[in-house]
């Protein structure tokens, strides 16, 4: 999916929120993360949040943290004047490592679907769980999204080349 002439682009970081309500491609490289891409096809606005971690630990806090990016995400898209029930969200990543053993990606996509669900966002495509990271590219303006599969991130995937 090719960003179109009129979209701007940005590049999101672990632990990061973007929302406009001007047309922007972003693009964002997950593996154990989530990305929850939401917008308001009606109003035209939409963001993206990036979580590291389905929940804080004692004392820290931010978008990193499922728990808070993603109620945040949606009162932002909210501030910019979207409508609560026009909302719109894809899910995507939560991929697993076993030789980590690590469940944090089955974690981060329960809790997400558990708030989008809680604030009555419908989830219109779903790209989660396995054992690929993804690329992802999505449209702010329109709800397109792009998901690619890859099997290993390498350094270059997180500077949106």
């Amino acid at each position: 999916m090719e960003p179109r002439e009129a979209e701007r682009r940005f590049f999101l970081q672990p632990g990061q929120i973007f929302v406009s309500d001007e047309p922007y491609r972003v693009f964002t490289v997950l593996g154990s993360c989530v990305a929850v891409c939401a917008w308001d096809p009606r109003r035209g606005c939409g963001g993206m949040s990036h979580q590291i971690y389905p929940r804080a630990l004692e004392g820290a806090g931010g978008a990193a943290f499922g728990a808070q990016a993603v109620p945040h995400l949606l009162r932002l898209l909210v501030g910019l004047g979207a409508k609560r029930e026009d909302l719109r969200a894809h899910l995507v990543g939560g991929g697993a490592n076993p030789s980590l053993g690590s469940t944090i990606g089955d974690e981060n996509v329960a809790l997400a679907e558990e708030i989008l669900a809680r604030a009555r966002v419908a989830v219109v495509s779903r790209d989660v769980g396995g054992l690929l990271g993804r690329k992802v590219a999505f449209s702010t303006f329109s709800g397109e999204i792009a998901v690619y599969k890859i099997e290993r991130i390498r350094e270059t995937d997180w500077y949106g080349r």
